[in-house]
């Protein structure tokens, strides 16, 4: 039977992950291994199924044949299915739950059909606020850069988890 941990322990545990987290800060982190890395006709169609979208542009080759993008587009969202934009901080050992804060992106260009993508993750910042009840919120801040086969940027987000 596990044994309960005090609070002291508990909170040793918690400083030093907000303190091997803290040291990600301006760093590329890899959590995760991108699940799609193309924009192919079968990935675009199972993720735009997968989300119940749909629009032609995603799913008809002869309507996107006949658009200004001269083929399919993937839907914008398809992003999270190379890399989805939170960073976790660093390994831990304290009994933290994990909130997903939110994510704000910027799309710069279409992901078409054919396009290969990478991304990459930097952890821009982590600090600490404290609730209404006294509990720590720990709040790391990431960034996703996300290119395409000719290294243009096409889209890059921020995301916030927030570990309490």
């Amino acid at each position: 039977m596990p044994t309960q941990l005090s609070d002291e322990a508990v909170d040793a545990r918690i400083d030093e992950f907000v303190e091997r987290s803290k040291e990600l800060t301006g760093k590329a982190v890899k959590e995760r291994t991108p699940w799609n890395h193309g924009a192919t006709a079968d990935a675009i169609r199972h993720f735009a199924h997968g989300i119940s979208d749909d629009n032609p542009l995603w799913l008809d080759a002869d309507y996107a044949a006949d658009t200004a993008y001269g083929r399919r587009v993937a839907p914008p969202t398809f992003l999270t299915s190379v890399l989805y934009p939170i960073l976790h901080g660093a390994p831990m050992d304290a009994p933290l739950a994990s909130l997903i804060g939110g994510v704000e992106y910027r799309w710069l260009g279409p992901i078409l059909e054919g396009d290969s993508l990478r991304a990459e993750s930097v952890q821009k910042d982590l600090f600490e606020k404290e609730s209404g009840s006294g509990r720590r919120l720990i709040f790391v801040i990431s960034e996703v850069t996300y290119r395409n086969q000719r290294d243009e940027e096409v889209a890059s987000a921020t995301g916030t988890m927030i570990r309490s």
